[in-house]
């Protein structure tokens, strides 16, 4: 195994590389500095062909940066700053956990949050800050609720927002990471609600029942402005890469259950495919060619998307 800090601002040497392998008996202590904005992040495992079992059978979890500036914005805290983790699972007869090994994604039947079957969650009548990670293998989530009730965005994998935005859905693919606040304070007590997933269906449509079971009063607050993010400038950018991910297999390019590659190339830990200078800006282009969904994340830092098949984002 090689531990992974998802959404981490660590030294090379405590990334987790998929070769980095911690052998069967032996030890390694892992040390992050926390130099970085404060985020919702989860540590992994990143075993260069195994970090899909593994993560599956349970070695994940989660990773939670705060600091004085985020504490003082008055936002839910406490007993009302609630971790939420996300996964589909299958299981046997016996209750065990069943890994196909599917090479073009693990999906589950059955939804946990939290590794709980049919969650449940009991909260008064005032705001909750849920940090929400999607630990599926392959599943996205879109998440509602019930009644149709918008909540807060604060933000995403990358830490708060400058400014909260309201929504009545979002979604979240593989590894990504969302922080809403719901406020309870309309719901009568002794009612529920529902969180969903608008992209399942049977049983993997609810998510986790929400049941307002008391009154209290609220002291939290979701302020207009939340934390400035400088907003990079594409014209400063020194060059512009591009990177298509494919999957074939005997030579014919979109096949489903082949092998992974980007421009052409399969993974080998020392070819070096890109070398950016420190402090400076580039433009990366992503172009998936393959026929399933590829959840991209670059190690080390974060971005800023400037379109998604020529639309820039809303």
């Amino acid at each position: 195994m090689t531990i992974h800090l998802h959404g981490g601002h660590i030294p090379a040497s405590e990334d987790g590389f998929p070769t980095d392998t911690v052998l069967p008996g032996a030890s390694r202590t892992y040390t992050y500095p926390n130099n970085q904005l404060p985020s919702t992040l989860w540590y992994h495992d990143h075993l260069m062909d195994f970090t899909g079992p593994h993560v599956w059978f349970g070695m994940a979890g989660f990773y939670l940066i705060t600091d004085d500036y985020e504490e003082s914005l008055g936002l839910p805290g406490g007993a009302y700053e609630v971790p939420l983790v996300i996964q589909d699972r299958n299981f046997d007869g016996n209750g065990n956990l069943v890994y196909t090994g599917n090479r073009n994604g693990e999906l589950g039947n059955t939804l946990l949050v939290n590794g709980t079957v049919k969650p449940y969650f009991q909260v008064a009548t005032r705001r909750y800050r849920f940090r929400v990670l999607n630990g599926s293998n392959m599943r996205a989530y879109r998440l509602a609720l019930s009644n149709g009730q918008p909540f807060h965005v604060l933000g995403m994998e990358g830490g708060l927002l400058p400014s909260p935005i309201a929504a009545s859905s979002v979604t979240i693919a593989p590894a990504e990471r969302v922080d809403i606040v719901i406020d309870f304070s309309s719901i009568p007590v002794g009612q529920s609600l529902v969180l969903r997933n608008l992209l399942g269906s049977g049983d993997t449509v609810d998510i986790l029942r929400l049941d307002v079971d008391r009154m209290e009063t609220d002291d939290s607050q979701v302020p207009s402005v939340l934390r400035p993010i400088e907003k990079l400038v594409e014209g400063d950018a020194v060059r512009t890469r591009g990177f298509t991910l494919s999957r074939g297999m005997m030579g014919m390019p979109g096949m489903m259950g082949g092998l992974w590659t980007i421009n052409g190339n399969p993974f080998d830990p020392d070819r070096v495919d890109a070398d950016p200078k420190l402090d400076t800006a580039e433009i990366w282009e992503f172009h998936n060619m393959s026929l399933m969904d590829h959840p991209v994340h670059v190690h080390q830092t974060m971005f800023q998307i400037l379109d998604i098949n020529r639309v820039p984002p809303a």
